[in-house]
């Protein structure tokens, strides 16, 4: 990019408010400043070449970008969206992608101000009315709000690039691989059968036109019964021909096969006397003509060209037998070059449809990215090993990996820098596995080791702790160093008892045990994991009908208003009366729930459930105004449809929308922050309170508090049960609650168990309190004697002074 053209971009940036928008860029006239017409030269330059040209500013709410503003651009980019927006200056990304989404190109934006360094990567661009294609994308911050991104037409240069890639993959065809690394449709295995199969036609094919032509046709001078025998003996060939060793010896029993042939119809000749019939003319060229197309199919060059000298010999020598001397001579003449030429033309057809299919099967069992095995190929491969452990060749063990902090990287630096980094991972697992073993990438940030050749367990530890070594070295990215680390899990076969596919399940169960113990570590699958998966299979599956059989309950725990002891409303808690089990509290089925998505099902019927009983307690208590409060899941509120369910499950109910509650853990909030943020905006619009859960045990940050509508947060019950006893549970108690006041956020404390507690919350001015000490959940049956009561006179028999 032209410097004086970034002076002037970050000139202009600087002096513009960060609130007004600028007016479309006027290209300038003969007259004018120097610098403005430096300016105009260089982005008529620009549009003269095909670059698009524009400047983004962020939209930020705290220190969250939630969109990007074209605040300038160049003629290209101006009318490449004047069809859909008019003026694309002042528009909102957002806006624009939703006519063409390349929104992938966000977290490049965003590595640019973070780093404060360019950012560079060619994308495949999606562009107005269908058009498009592959574009070099380079980012340059200008200040901490303001980039500049220049756009380049790379689409020839990439389709070349395949193309000679191709050529070149052609020309030298594919190397010969292992033969334990090749796939049952690869073309490397399935010609030798094609020749077999080809081979036996054709001898099969000439003793057939043989034997009918003995019955068919009146052969004056030739012996019918030998020429009969002939035939079948041809015919007898071809049931043979396909049981010779194609597969270990191609070249060496095609050309064989080619030899044969051609003696063969030498030598039929002296004993049926064939070629003295009128007809040999006709017969025997077409012969020889297949015998040389079919030696192509060998795929050597110069094959066919051999076998038509060979066949012009033994055709003129036939001929000349049988009294056609000057016929026979030009019939060799005129059919054997065009059978060369024939020949050799399906001998480099046939190369070829081989090179470009083998291609097309490299790409489709590898990954295009790092050009690893894939989860097909990886499987395939696994499937011989397991057998040559069955054969009591040693024992295997498959590695799961799975990178640690990956979305970090991709969110953060963008996904150029996520791809370069799954890049060099690749490259270190290939450089740190021994020669005979195996490496996949199964997409994402999960990769797959197969180990062959092992004694004991032993050996695979060993592998997994060097892979953990090797990933555990920061990675360079551009300029800047990043750590991430892995989890890996590990399954080993002695006997070759399991499938491919049981074994690497058995992994990915290892790695995530790994991942739950902490991380950066690995871990062998082992009978109790067998035991928790298969327990969780049988959980799983009476789960889903626990919603159909009406196995699930709602218990209400209430919340009670520190100041008065009054109960103002309750947490509705979901319970499963599952069969045989009694009463399952939900830690131990709700994270299944939401693995499996049947958190959807079993959250709406919770929602409804709890808005129908508010209703109710609306109707009977109309005075109390009881609130009630429904735990939603990030899954649900990803989902999209959140709003229409609320809105529904209100109508239904009746319920008065400001006596709802949704409470949403922290984590929700940063699965998608744009996202979630406009959500709970429509949710609060309907008059629905929001509440932040767990607050103080995941990624806590007082961004969320100014940046999200949150109307409550619920301190953990880990702080409140240790404020007794650690000096510095009580303090951050006592900061959240007062940071909530100057907010005006209110403050419950939940998970209350012991009176010290109670008293400590009520000292530090809580506003409302939730815990065992005050009431277990319990069934809406029970409520009423609840509600008519309060807790103020429990506080002061214990000793805690209600204001």
């Amino acid at each position: 990019m032209p410097i004086s053209l970034l002076m002037a971009t970050r000139a202009q940036a600087r002096n513009l408010p960060s609130d007004a928008t600028p007016a479309p860029r006027h290209r300038p006239e003969s007259t004018g400043s120097p610098s403005a017409m430096r300016e105009h030269c260089h982005i008529a330059t620009l549009d003269a070449c095909g670059d698009g040209y524009a400047v983004l500013r962020a939209v930020r709410t705290g220190e969250t970008i939630i969109d990007w503003t074209v605040i300038d651009a160049n003629g290209l980019v101006q009318d490449r969206w004047q069809g859909v927006v008019g003026d694309v200056v002042g528009v909102p990304l957002s806006l624009l992608d939703a006519a063409a989404d390349n929104s992938a190109l966000w977290g490049l934006y965003g590595a640019a101000l973070h780093t404060g360094e360019r950012q560079e990567t060619d994308i495949e661009l999606i562009l107005p009315a269908g058009k498009g294609g592959w574009r070099r994308v380079t980012v340059v911050p200008v200040d901490d709000d303001t980039v500049t991104v220049l756009t380049r037409d790379i689409t020839r240069e990439r389709h070349f690039e395949l193309a000679l890639e191709q050529s070149r993959r052609t020309l030298r065809g594919l190397s010969p691989a292992p033969a334990r690394a090749r796939h049952a449709s690869d073309p490397r295995i399935s010609e030798p059968r094609l020749l077999g199969r080809s081979a036996a036609l054709l001898f099969f094919g000439a003793g057939s036109v043989t034997v009918a032509n003995t019955l068919l046709s009146a052969l004056p001078g030739v012996n019918v019964a030998a020429l009969r025998m002939t035939g079948f003996v041809s015919i007898l060939t071809a049931l043979f021909v396909p049981l010779l060793p194609w597969s270990r010896h191609l070249r060496f029993v095609a050309s064989g096969v080619v030899l044969v042939a051609i003696g063969y119809l030498v030598l039929s000749d002296q004993f049926d006397h064939f070629s003295r019939s009128e007809s040999a003319v006709a017969v025997y060229p077409i012969f020889f003509i297949m015998v040389v197309a079919w030696s192509g199919l060998i795929q050597v060059r110069g094959a066919p060209t051999v076998a038509a000298c060979l066949s012009g010999l033994a055709l003129g020598g036939i001929l000349t037998e049988g009294g056609h001397g000057s016929i026979g001579l030009q019939c060799v003449i005129v059919t054997m070059p065009a059978a060369a030429v024939l020949g050799e033309v399906m001998a480099w057809s046939s190369r070829r449809v081989s090179n470009l299919v083998g291609l097309e099967l490299d790409r489709s069992l590898h990954d295009p990215l790092t050009a690893l095995a894939n989860r097909q190929l990886f499987i395939d491969r696994a499937e011989q090993a397991l057998a040559r452990v069955r054969r009591g060749e040693h024992s295997l063990a498959v590695l799961f990996v799975d990178l640690d902090r990956f979305k970090q990287v991709n969110d953060s630096m963008g996904h150029a820098a996520g791809d370069q980094l799954l890049i060099e991972a690749a490259a270190r697992l290939r450089e740190l596995v021994r020669q005979s073993d195996d490496v996949a990438r199964f997409g994402g940030d999960e990769f797959a080791i197969l180990c062959e050749d092992l004694e004991h367990q032993d050996g695979a530890a060993v592998i997994a702790s060097r892979v953990l070594s090797s990933l555990g070295v920061p990675f360079s990215l551009g300029k800047r160093h990043v750590s991430i680390g892995a989890s890996i899990g590990i399954a080993f076969s002695g006997d070759g008892g399991k499938t491919a596919e049981v074994i690497l399940q058995d992994a990915d169960a290892a790695m995530y045990r790994a991942k739950d113990a902490g991380r950066a570590r690995f871990e062998f699958f082992d009978d109790n994991m067998q035991r928790e998966i298969a327990t969780r299979m049988e959980l799983e599956t009476s789960l889903r009908q626990a919603v159909s059989r009406k196995e699930l309950r709602v218990f209400y725990q209430p919340i009670v208003a520190a100041d008065s002891g009054a109960i103002v409303g309750f947490e509705a808690l979901v319970r499963w009366d599952r069969p045989g089990f009694g009463l399952v509290a939900p830690g131990s089925f709700i994270a299944v729930a939401e693995e499996t998505g049947m958190i959807i099902d079993i959250g709406s019927w919770v929602l409804n459930e709890a808005c129908a009983q508010a209703a109710l307690w609306m109707a009977q208590w109309p005075g109390r105004r009881l609130c009630v409060s429904v735990n939603i899941s990030s899954r649900q509120v990803l989902r999209g449809d959140i709003v229409e369910i609320v809105r529904d499950a209100l109508s239904n109910s009746g319920l008065d929308p400001t006596l709802l509650t949704l409470e949403l853990t922290e984590t929700t909030l940063i699965d998608d922050a744009i996202s979630v943020q406009a959500i709970l905006r429509n949710l609060r619009a309907q008059g629905v309170t929001i509440a932040l859960d767990d607050f103080g045990t995941g990624y806590s940050s007082l961004t969320y508090l100014r940046t999200f509508p949150i109307d409550i947060i619920k301190i953990d019950g880990s702080f409140i049960r240790t404020i007794e006893t650690e000096r510095e549970a009580a303090a951050i108690v006592a900061a959240v609650i007062s940071l909530a006041k100057s907010l005006d956020i209110t403050v419950i404390a939940e998970g209350i168990e012991t009176l010290t507690q109670l008293a400590a919350v009520v000292d530090l001015d809580c506003d409302l309190l939730q815990g065992y000490l005050l009431s277990h959940p319990t069934e809406a049956e029970a409520l009423p004697a609840l509600i008519d009561s309060s807790f103020a006179q429990f506080g002061r028999d214990h000793g805690v002074k209600h204001s």
